[in-house]
């Protein structure tokens, strides 16, 4: 069985895979095993491990359809992270491990399976959750999902926006709310912490 080579290493990709399925044409198994790893790689954030907006087109119809037929509500938390360009200018290494630091309190906060959580790029992160739907019931879970956060978050800040995902409304007018509630959020910190 020949070694899968890693394809970053090949200037001409397209030559690259061409040699690289005639060389494996006995061994399908070897070509399919590559394409998934590439399909995986394309959706994840390379620093944090988290889904990326690549991974969150695959993966919000099946969390949302999922939601649906079992009667539940969709929530979308959109965060960012208050302090990234000042920690960033002390050292990028720094910024980094904010970012990771972030994405240990998002995955400690939100553990099911089914959570969806990803970095949008830079300092933004999307969540979703779903939760069972009953009106009254609502605020507390937003509520209490929050206020794990930011427990797990510790010292580190982070600027939080919630909308729900109403079912005959597309995906990115509630991001967009959510964002907005988010800004005002940061904004909110700007002015209490000057």
């Amino acid at each position: 069985m020949s070694e899968i080579p890693d394809i970053s290493e090949t200037a001409d990709r397209s030559l690259y895979w061409k040699d690289f399925v005639e060389a494996n044409k006995n061994n399908p198994e070897i070509i399919v095993s590559k394409l998934q790893l590439l399909e995986n790689q394309a959706g994840i954030d390379n620093l944090t491990g988290l889904l990326n907006r690549r991974g969150l087109e695959i993966q919000k119809d099946s969390l949302m359809a999922t939601a649906k037929r079992h009667g539940e509500t969709v929530l979308l938390f959109f965060c960012d992270a208050d302090d990234l360009k000042e920690t960033n200018k002390k050292s990028f290494k720094a910024g980094d491990d904010l970012l990771i630091r972030i994405t240990g309190a998002l995955r400690k906060t939100f553990r099911r399976e089914s959570d969806v959580i990803v970095r949008m790029g830079g300092d933004e992160f999307l969540v979703l959750t779903s939760i069972p739907t009953s009106t009254e019931d609502i605020p507390s879970h937003v509520e209490g999902l929050t206020g794990k956060l930011l427990q797990n978050l510790g010292e580190d800040q982070l600027s939080i926006g919630i909308s729900m995902v109403e079912s005959k409304e597309k995906f990115e007018e509630a991001s967009n709310r959510a964002d907005k509630r988010q800004i005002v959020d940061k904004n909110t910190h700007k002015l209490i912490n000057g």
